[in-house]
């Protein structure tokens, strides 16, 4: 669950997880004389996904896989709730290519993604079409994974406090070796570690 905090400068509501909040958001904006009602109102009419947005500050956003971050498939949600099928889903039936995909409450989520594989392709130029190679093989860990995953508890883990003497020797090894790290490599086009 994401908890968000909504902005409302320029007569446009965004959103921000709380911990980036600065205290003067929420609070009421200029006075509203006619003009400036009536461009802020505009704005809202022009920026349909608006209509997606929690109508209250702090409002609780829940989504799951696929909605900040390709997890699960290769692109992330573009079913945003302002799309017709939601605002009027008696005359409007949900197109094929949105059925079962959730509803996308964070914004153009899939710009962001685009633009991060886009960067490692163009990091590596001629060799960029391994970052696309590489980020299927992360996909499809993902999807993998986690069914090979053992529980060392009932209840999955225990996190507990060092003993002394591991810790002792964990400390001696950091203090040792502080100042002779070695750049790690991966392979080209390799966007996640």
């Amino acid at each position: 669950m994401v908890r968000v905090s909504c902005d409302y400068r320029n007569g446009v509501q965004s959103h921000m997880p709380v911990e980036r909040a600065s205290a003067t958001q929420c609070e009421p904006g200029p006075t509203l004389n006619h003009h400036n009602l009536v461009a802020s109102m505009t704005r809202i009419l022009l920026i349909g996904s608006l209509l997606a947005l929690p109508a209250i500050c702090d409002a609780q956003v829940e989504y799951g896989t696929d909605i900040s971050f390709a997890q699960h498939y290769e692109t992330v949600s573009t079913n945003y709730a302002w799309l017709p099928h939601h605002v009027d889903p008696e005359n409007n039936p949900t197109p094929p290519e949105y059925e079962g995909m959730p509803i996308q409450p964070l914004g153009d989520m899939k710009k962001k993604y685009d633009d991060y594989i886009q960067g490692c392709v163009e990091y590596y130029g001629e060799k960029g079409d391994r970052c696309t190679e590489g980020e299927q093989g992360r996909v499809a860990m993902s999807l993998r994974q986690p069914q090979s995953m053992r529980n060392y508890t009932e209840m999955g883990y225990t996190k507990i406090r060092a003993p002394d003497h591991v810790f002792k020797l964990l400390k001696e090894f950091y203090d040792t070796n502080k100042g002779s790290e070695k750049l790690e490599k991966w392979t080209t086009g390799n966007i996640y570690t």
